[in-house]
């Protein structure tokens, strides 16, 4: 007991001889930390706090810090002093101070623990160290244990800041997540719309080439066609003009045969020139020759079936009866089955005129030969 009041003597007279240097005017230009001390608390005797206390503040002194007066911080302090790191560094800032020190003081058998945390007033982190403290070797342990509270990266954020930039980490990792749904949701979209693109590209396409391919349809097995077909239907006017004596009398019924040769100048859309070559029965017999032009409609399906309309002007020569020759016509519409791209039968209507000869509306039948290059498939 005498020997550990000896002690605490020491220390007094060290800490009063230290502060006498330090605090001067001159000193306390010449010092850039100002150490904040707050009495040092825990379980222990009074006697083991204050013992304490004074080797911390003797050892930070030793440093070249100024430390205020401890009965100067006890007259500063609220009466419920503070215990959280924002607290205690606005505490220490209100004094003037860089840094705040707290003390932790545990007793344990012939020994005690002494927890130090240095805060660090301009940035709010903390340095900690914590060692068990013989009772008669309090100078050395504590001196050796502010050394290591000013080491270089002993200075940690504390709690609450490690809280805060732990949140902030979390708030930045959320927006990074949030940023790289957003870019795969992006990135998908993009794919999609580019995959509908393809799609409706591919179907657009497709579409004009099926389109092509019916428009060229008729001409698949080459741009060159020829035909043949019989055409029988009825007469619808009286033929007018002289008729030879002892030439029989027309009848109503009305036959034909016609040959067609034609060449497609737009494949793209069936458009056909060439000639007809034929010859009918009623009311005489006659020969027909005209250019002619012909369209073809494609039909849209699976089938090889279209449509085609022709139309002939040229002339109407008989050979017996009224012996007339005269301007001849014909119109005819059709459909058209292919068999194979180079044979296709076909069968519709047609109406023949010859003004002053014959009218005649009848059914026609008869098959298409196709040759030569084959269309190519335009745009």
């Amino acid at each position: 007991m005498l020997r550990s009041f000896l002690l605490k003597c020491a220390l007094s007279l060290a800490a009063v001889a230290a502060v006498t240097t330090v605090d001067t005017p001159a000193a306390q230009a010449q010092s850039a930390t100002l150490v904040v001390a707050f009495p040092f608390e825990g379980n222990a005797t009074e006697e083991l706090l204050d013992t304490s206390y004074l080797a911390a503040r003797a050892a930070l002194v030793a440093r070249g810090a100024t430390v205020p007066e401890r009965t100067t911080v006890r007259a500063a302090l609220p009466v419920a002093p503070p215990t959280d790191t924002n607290g205690i560094v606005a505490f220490g800032r209100s004094m003037g101070g860089t840094h705040v020190l707290t003390g932790r003081v545990t007793p344990l058998t012939g020994q005690y623990t002494l927890e130090l945390r240095l805060f660090d007033v301009a940035n709010s982190r903390m340095a900690t160290v914590s060692e068990n403290v013989g009772l008669q070797e309090e100078t050395e342990v504590i001196a050796a244990m502010v050394a290591r509270l000013f080491a270089p990266g002993a200075m940690q954020p504390s709690p609450e800041e490690r809280a805060r930039l732990e949140a902030e980490q979390r708030r930045q990792q959320e927006e990074q997540r949030a940023r790289e749904e957003a870019q795969r949701r992006e990135r998908e979209e993009s794919q999609r719309r580019e995959q509908r693109a393809r799609e409706e590209e591919a179907q657009r396409r497709a579409e004009a080439e099926r389109v092509r391919q019916l428009s060229n349809r008729f001409a698949a097995g080459g741009v060159v066609a020829a035909s043949l077909n019989f055409q029988v239907g009825t007469r619808l006017t009286a033929p007018t003009g002289a008729r030879p004596a002892g030439a029989p009398a027309p009848t109503a019924l009305a036959a034909a045969f016609r040959a067609e040769g034609t060449y497609a100048i737009v494949p793209r859309v069936g458009f056909e020139v060439g000639g007809t070559l034929g010859f009918t029965t009623s009311p005489s017999v006659a020969l027909l020759l005209a250019p002619v032009a012909r369209i073809n409609l494609p039909a849209r399906g699976s089938l090889p079936l279209r449509g085609s309309a022709g139309l002939a002007l040229g002339l109407y020569a008989s050979t017996s009866g009224n012996q007339a020759t005269t301007f001849w016509g014909a119109l005819d519409l059709r459909a058209e089955y292919d068999i194979v791209p180079q044979f296709t039968v076909v069968a519709g209507g047609v109406v023949d005129f010859a003004p002053g000869a014959l009218v005649t509306l009848g059914a026609t039948l008869g098959v298409r030969l196709h040759f030569g290059d084959p269309s190519p498939a335009s745009p």
